[in-house]
C-alpha cells in the first residue's frame, strides 16, 4: 500500500475511531469545517499531510494506551480509571501523559474505554 495516498475513506476511518466530530477534526488540523467535511463525504481526498498528522495521531493514541495500560497494571491504588464528564475535565484527567494538542471528550473515552478493557477488574468512573 502507498503510505502517501489517503484518501476520504481512511479520512473518515480514522476521524472516527479516534472519537472525534468533524468540528473537533477540523480544529485538531487547522483547518474549516466545510473542507473535513468534503473529505469526510468523499468529495475530495485529503492531502498526504493530513494523513501523515492523521496517522501520527492514532500512532499516539496508541502509545497513550499502552502507557495508561503500563500504569494501571503497576498502580491498582488508582483504579479506577477515571473518564471526563465535561470538556474542563480534559486537561487533567491523565496526569503525567503528554496529551495531543486538542483532543475531544469521546477521544479521551475511547481511550479510558481500550485501557479498561485490558485490565480486567479496572472498572471505570467520572472524573
Amino acid at each position: 500500500m502507498d503510505n502517501s495516498l489517503f484518501t476520504s475513506a481512511e479520512f473518515k476511518t480514522l476521524r472516527t475511531l479516534l472519537g472525534y466530530s468533524i468540528t473537533e477534526i477540523s480544529r485538531y488540523l487547522d483547518i474549516g469545517p466545510a473542507t473535513a467535511r468534503d473529505w469526510d463525504r468523499g468529495r475530495y481526498n485529503p492531502p498526504p499531510g493530513v494523513g501523515e498528522e492523521m496517522r501520527d495521531l492514532a500512532d499516539h493514541t496508541d502509545e497513550i494506551v499502552a502507557r495508561l495500560v503500563r500504569h494501571y497494571e503497576t498502580h491498582p491504588r488508582d483504579w479506577p480509571i477515571r473518564t471526563p464528564r465535561r470538556s474542563c475535565d480534559i486537561a487533567t484527567a491523565f496526569p503525567g501523559v503528554e496529551l495531543p494538542h486538542y483532543v475531544s471528550l469521546d477521544w479521551c473515552r475511547i481511550v479510558v474505554a481500550r485501557v479498561a478493557r485490558e485490565i480486567p477488574g479496572l472498572g471505570v468512573d467520572w472524573f
